[in-house]
């Protein structure tokens, strides 16, 4: 697969993480196995408007549920 091709080029050239900044490719691909971290956009910014509406309601949250499933 292209994007797998495209992580090991980069983990060759000594790179430690890839952001996965299209919608689409985190469906395409699985971190598991992955031999550096991988950070999904929309997840990410998911989590940072769940954090910000909850802290601006006062109901707070020290961790957003949605980061469970990220090793």
């Amino acid at each position: 697969m292209i994007y797998r091709e495209a992580i090991a080029r980069w983990v060759s050239a000594c790179a430690q993480a890839a952001i996965v900044g299209c919608t689409g490719i985190m469906l395409l691909i699985c971190s598991e196995g992955s031999a550096v971290p991988l950070f999904d956009t929309t997840t990410l910014h998911a989590e940072a408007i769940a954090t910000l509406a909850l802290a601006e309601t006062g109901a707070g949250m020290k961790k957003c549920p949605v980061s469970a499933h990220r090793a």
